[in-house]
């Protein structure tokens, strides 16, 4: 009677566990830049709902582990969050990170207060995913071309248009 019973469920189980890989498949992500790599203060600069498919280099600290691929960041030393960095596959780092990540949209959470805050929600690329998007972005830093960034502190051409 215990064997009926053990087969029982474990062909009962058996389904549930394969619905659950077919799931995990299907979650996949692009992690591809068409468009390029955007600077950090770009990132900084821009509503977390507007960030997604957009890809933009990142350093900052580790505020919170929230689990083995998940962390809240920081840009640089700050403690505020800033950031939700899923790793995928790989563990989150527990102290700094610096990479290229890619933007999923905004993160809302309830703060400890009751406040609601919003955050952007990145995934990082993984340097051998995209090989070709990191050695890109390499070669224009060594160049010093910027990052398809425009300068937000640079007013020249602002004052260029005045002159004209």
């Amino acid at each position: 009677m215990k064997t009926f019973i053990f087969i029982l469920v474990f062909l009962l189980a058996v389904p549930v566990f394969a619905a659950d890989k077919s799931k995990k498949k299907k979650e996949t992500i692009d992690l591809s830049c068409p468009k390029g790599v955007e600077g950090i203060s770009k990132l900084a600069m821009t509503n977390p709902y507007d960030n997604e498919g957009r890809c933009f280099e990142y350093i900052g600290s580790v505020v919170q582990l929230l689990n083995k691929n998940k962390a809240l960041f920081s840009y640089f030393s700050d403690y505020h969050p800033a950031a939700i960095i899923d790793f995928g596959n790989e563990s989150a780092p527990v102290t700094f990170w610096g990479g290229l990540v890619k933007g999923r949209g905004a993160f809302v959470y309830e703060t400890v207060s009751g406040s609601q805050k919003i955050i952007h929600s990145l995934v990082a690329i993984p340097k051998d995913k995209a090989k070709e998007t990191y050695d890109k972005y390499i070669a224009d830093k060594q160049q010093n071309k910027p990052v398809l960034e425009d300068n937000p502190f640079d007013y020249s051409k602002d004052q260029n248009k005045n002159d004209k």
